[in-house]
């Protein structure tokens, strides 16, 4: 942990030329529904929620004289993080998910860049309530992301990569050079996992009562998802009625993500936490 808090990370000078404007940002919030919109922000409540804010800095020192060891453990933000989205990326739920923890965690430099093609409205959407300001569009070219992340890493190697791909029988060539650059710059590399299949448990008699899960908020924030017409346990989350939303027992719990009504653009990606977004360092003595 050698770079400070006055180690302000920089993005390429040639970058700026392809920053989306943020006007881009604001009309898509305002075309937005309303209800729509809310869906987000249950979201990002969601997050804050779930993980509270970081400190920039956290130490812990213990001397135990009885042990004969001394020892400090620090804790501080990456310098980076860069989220790359694939043309047609589709799910302002998935994303919200995977950035909102960078942001609880106080990694100070954010940026997300769209690969080859301008993101989409509920994306950008996403972007304005998350209060995402750096966004730009990759071309492929000189200036590509994998020359991105070789102009991040010169300036502070601790940085992490979040990367949502569309849905694909096998890794498309632009993440495959990806994922090449982060492992030869040792740089940590996450990536969505496209397409999930979804349940909607909704019974007859409920079907328009405000306690059922709204299929059309559901669709518009997991874009890409597949639905399914019967209750799988495999299915990578479920939406469930008001009154089948409290569990009292682990194994009650019908798949890996249930979401009651009110929450249909939530989600949770379990690998990945504040924590991820944080580098710790031990320094440890013997008593003398």
């Amino acid at each position: 942990m050698t770079s400070s808090l006055e180690d302000i990370v920089d993005f390429p000078v040639w970058l700026d030329a392809m920053r989306q404007p943020d006007a881009m940002q604001a009309a898509a919030y305002e075309s937005c529904s309303a209800d729509f919109r809310a869906s987000l922000k249950t979201a990002i409540a969601f997050g804050f929620h779930l993980w509270r804010e970081s400190a920039a800095i956290t130490e812990t020192r213990l001397v135990n004289p009885r042990t004969g060891f001394s020892h400090m453990f620090a804790s501080r933000p990456a310098a980076w993080t860069l989220a790359l989205l694939s043309p047609g990326y589709a799910s302002p739920a998935r994303f919200l998910a995977a950035i909102l923890p960078s942001i609880l965690a106080g990694v100070d430099k954010i940026a997300v860049a769209a690969l080859n093609a301008p993101p989409s409205s509920p994306l950008c959407t996403a972007f304005e309530l998350a209060g995402l300001e750096d966004i730009f569009i990759l071309t492929s070219g000189e200036h590509d992301a994998s020359a991105l992340l070789h102009e991040l890493h010169e300036t502070d190697a601790d940085g992490r990569i979040l990367f949502f791909p569309m849905p694909s029988s096998s890794p498309s060539p632009c993440f495959s050079a990806i994922r090449q650059t982060a492992e030869s710059l040792k740089l940590p590399l996450w990536s969505d996992s496209p397409a999930p299949r979804l349940y909607i448990a909704c019974s007859d008699g409920n079907k328009n009562s405000g306690d059922v899960p709204r299929r059309d908020i559901i669709a518009w924030a997991h874009g890409d998802a597949e639905f399914l017409d019967h209750a799988d346990s495999s299915a990578a989350a479920w939406f469930t009625p008001y009154s089948a939303g409290t569990f009292h027992r682990s194994e009650d719990v019908p798949a890996v993500r249930s979401f009651g009504p009110g929450m249909e653009a939530c989600w949770i990606h379990p690998l990945l936490d504040p924590d991820y977004f944080r580098t710790r360092a031990l320094c440890a003595y013997l008593n003398r």
